[in-house]
């Protein structure tokens, strides 16, 4: 007997498997890819936190942009520990949410959300926080993944394409 509801709810359920499986993270990505990825993303977010916080000379700006060194740029916005009220030291800051946008860096461009949460500087040094994201990469390397980790004062870890780094 044809039943249009049940054959609709029947391809409403294959759509929306297929459209997991579409967002699932790029298995083919070999470790040494994965590896770059993280280095080269982390590295540059590292540089422009020097730039624009650590050696700020006045308030901390609560948008700013980084030209990336092959083209593109990398949209940060900050979000203060007290508010919205720009402030002076790095350990004002709770969160930086950046935007990578066609980010090309030694053969890749990188596109997508990577954000530190939860940021507390360390007695010893450094910082500790959070990463989350997901990022288009293409170029060298081809990747759609999500990407997610720690920095505990100064060693990072994490997970790209679902690899450890």
């Amino acid at each position: 007997m044809y039943d249009p509801p049940m054959l609709r709810a029947s391809f409403l359920g294959f759509a929306a498997i297929a459209a997991l499986a579409a967002c699932a993270a790029d298995s083919s990505v070999s470790q040494e890819d994965a590896d770059t990825i993280w280095r080269l993303s982390n590295d540059i977010l590292h540089e422009f936190h020097a730039v624009e916080i650590l050696e700020s000379e006045g308030p901390i700006d609560e948008s700013s942009s980084y030209a990336c060194p092959d083209g593109g740029t990398i949209d940060m916005t900050v979000v203060f520990r007290d508010g919205d009220e720009p402030a002076d030291s790095a350990e004002s800051v709770a969160d930086l949410l950046h935007t990578f946008d066609d980010c090309t860096m030694e053969g890749i461009t990188v596109d997508g959300p990577f954000d530190y949460f939860d940021i507390e500087a360390c007695s010893e040094g450094g910082f500790d926080f959070e990463i989350e994201g997901e990022v288009d990469v293409t170029g060298d390397i081809e990747a759609t993944c999500p990407i997610s980790g720690a920095e505990r004062c100064v060693t990072l870890s994490g997970t790209v394409c679902d690899r450890d780094v």
